[in-house]
């Protein structure tokens, strides 16, 4: 079968109305996923998981409390069937073409319009791995390879460099000159400021001294004028880690590829 190639691109979702058919676990993953990024999200089914009805009851999403009928895509930006009865998930995949709603088959990825692939982040640094459906279980294996490379300094020293770009484009600088200054941060970054950072992370958060982080930056940049320990404090993890890499990826565990 001729590969059919798919356009990975990463979708604002905030306050948008999304539609997930079905209250089970394969539900309650995918909703997971849609809260942490601001989605307004109507769940259509008679049951639900114990954590979806607790999550309805405190408002955080809308229980439709029946089984799906048609039109109830109106106004949605995304869709998801995720009902355990095949043929209800394809109405729902013929209705989302017809209104031009694009739409996950958790039974059926030959008819979905999107996929979810494998995913996890560290900070605003975020890594997504996809076969196009065909083998999650790869999917996983690389993700967990890739999330050991890819440690939590790496999404405090992505924070750090857009402090640095946002102040350079104030500086003056030509694009040249600071596109030079962030290549040459970001270079020596991999040998010395991951390091340092690293180091920081061990400490608890009071703890922490900046200063060292603050150097090194102003020997690649010259003087600015932000402080690493004041535009870090709220994004850094609070508590020190006992060693590199030992950052639970809970919040990622739900995160496979799927259909």
């Amino acid at each position: 079968m001729k590969s059919v190639h798919q356009y990975p691109i990463w979708v604002r979702l905030s306050g948008r109305r999304v539609v997930v058919a079905g209250g089970g676990t394969v539900a309650e993953r995918k909703i997971k996923r849609l809260r942490s990024v601001g989605a307004d999200i109507i769940v259509v089914s008679p049951t639900l998981t114990p954590g979806l009805k607790s999550l309805a009851r405190l408002g955080k999403i809308d229980w439709v409390r029946r089984a799906y009928r048609k039109g109830d895509l109106s106004d949605a930006v995304l869709s998801f069937a995720a009902t355990d009865d095949p043929d209800v998930n394809r109405q729902i995949a013929r209705e989302a073409a017809e209104g031009r709603v694009w739409v996950n088959v958790a039974t059926d990825p030959s008819i979905s319009t999107f996929h979810l692939p494998a995913l996890f982040s560290r900070g605003e640094i975020q890594v997504a791995i996809s076969t196009g459906g065909k083998s999650p279980a790869l999917a996983a294996q690389l993700k967990d390879k890739l999330s050991s490379a890819i440690d939590p300094a790496h999404g405090v020293f992505s924070e750090l460099l857009g402090e640095v770009r946002s102040y350079l484009k104030d500086s003056g600088k030509d694009q040249k000159t600071r596109a030079e200054l962030l290549r040459t941060l970001v270079s020596r970054g991999e040998s010395d400021l991951l390091g340092l950072i690293r180091e920081a992370l061990l400490l608890p958060a009071a703890k922490r001294d900046w200063k060292m982080v603050d150097d090194h930056v102003r020997r690649v940049i010259g003087d600015f004028g932000f402080s690493c320990a004041e535009s870090l404090a709220a994004v850094v993890p609070k508590r020190g880690k006992k060693r590199r890499g030992e950052e639970s990826n809970r919040e990622e565990e739900d995160d496979v590829e799927e259909g």
